[in-house]
């Protein structure tokens, strides 16, 4: 039977973290005056939101709210009729946009019940991009610290970032903060997925680059959205597919969680959980894992931003999970957006949701939670923000591994 012990997560382990990657050092450009750093939404109401204003709505609407559906471009029409008609909180755009895309996805934008929809896209730069034709290109992560300094990537994505806003987008999925493993290869992709999509073997120049592109965005009005928590450098597999694991919590302390340590103690970026076990950590997945987003994230990081699930529609999560149940699980474990590409299952995902938070007070609460989180992020301005309490996680020092044979 495997050992446990308690172990306090906040304090001196996480001071150390963040010094070591220098935060505050890596750049100095200042914020775009022409765009506001602190809001995506075209017009943000002045008066604050308090929470009884979100617990006065209808269960329906705190679940619709936390949804984001991925659809192709040439869906977008329909995914206008969906954000309406089902209140959904954001669309996520597959494919690629054009320079003529513009009306149409400020149309999704501006058709959201609660504030603009968001509008997002995965724009890392490299071979995750999805915005070349429309916009111009970004270059691979793995190429960015040895042609640019952090001020200089700064500027430069925020020169993209700017772009992508004038075309009617309010987040971008990326960066990409994974830490390459020591023995990565010079190709662009790995055996884990990632590849060229990393900056550096060395997590502190992660987190400088990281934070650049975030920061880069953040002055062009864009969310950003940190991915793929807790850390996909080292992990054994895709996490497209069943059974990708990482190192355990310890050994990533020192490498794979320094980044996120650091940028995200701004509260304006958000982050992805994947759909990766830590051994030690969890018999879930992070994505799903209440010790991985209230106890890690929340708790021992104390982050007070966005927490996006990568899509809830990949295969790890549908082959053990039905549509609604990955939703409840993924609301309790304390995700705040939750990603599906399944237009189909939305009203199945919101009668679930629904079903559950009428059946749990706990739940309830924790929609409104996600959904204070969800109205800061699109501009708006809390009456009350929480001050992040100490929390404490159980640790399984037992180093295993979840697997599977099943092909996806």
């Amino acid at each position: 039977m495997a050992t446990a012990r308690t172990a306090t997560v906040m304090g001196s382990a996480l001071v150390v973290v963040l010094s070591a990657v220098g935060w505050g050092q890596s750049t100095n450009a200042a914020p775009s005056p022409s765009v506001p750093a602190t809001t995506t939404a075209t017009t943000a109401p002045t008066a604050c939101v308090t929470r009884a204003e979100v617990e006065a709505w209808p269960l329906r609407d705190r679940a619709s709210n936390l949804l984001m559906v991925g659809v192709s471009m040439a869906e977008a029409p329909a995914a206008v009729s969906l954000v309406v008609t089902e209140g959904l909180g954001g669309i996520l755009i597959r494919g690629a946009p054009s320079k003529t895309s513009g009306p149409a996805l400020r149309a999704i934008r501006d058709a959201g019940r609660h504030g603009p929809a968001f509008v997002a896209v995965d724009e890392e730069g490299g071979r995750v991009q999805h915005l070349r034709t429309a916009i111009g290109p970004l270059p691979t992560a793995r190429s960015v610290p040895k042609t640019r300094t952090p001020a200089q990537y700064r500027a430069a994505v925020a020169t993209h970032g700017r772009a992508m806003r004038a075309l009617g987008f309010t987040m971008n999925l990326a960066p990409d903060v994974d830490v390459d493993p020591p023995t990565a290869g010079t190709g662009p992709v790995g055996a884990n997925g990632i590849g060229d999509r990393s900056y550096s073997a060395n997590p502190s120049v992660v987190a400088d680059y990281g934070r650049a592109f975030a920061l880069g965005m953040l002055d062009a009005g864009i969310v950003p959205v940190l991915k793929h928590f807790p850390g996909h450098g080292r992990a054994t597999g895709d996490s497209h597919n069943i059974g990708a694991s990482t190192p355990s919590l310890t050994s990533m302390r020192a490498s794979d969680l320094v980044p996120f340590a650091a940028i995200l103690t701004d509260r304006r970026v958000g982050v992805m959980t994947a759909h990766l076990y830590v051994p030690g950590l969890d018999t879930y997945p992070a994505s799903l894992s209440t010790r991985a987003v209230t106890d890690l994230l929340r708790g021992e990081f104390g982050h007070r931003g966005l927490i996006v699930t990568d899509s809830l529609s990949m295969w790890p999560i549908r082959y053990y999970y039905r549509a609604p149940e990955a939703a409840v699980l993924a609301l309790r474990a304390g995700n705040d957006v939750l990603l599906y590409d399944d237009r189909p299952a939305v009203p199945a995902v919101l009668d679930g949701l629904v079903v559950a938070m009428a059946k749990d007070e706990k739940l309830a609460a924790i929609a409104v939670d996600a959904n204070l989180r969800i109205l800061a992020a699109k501009g708006r301005t809390l009456c009350d923000q929480p001050t992040p309490t100490p929390s404490t996680i159980v640790i399984d020092t037992t180093v295993s591994t979840t697997s599977s044979t099943i092909a996806p």
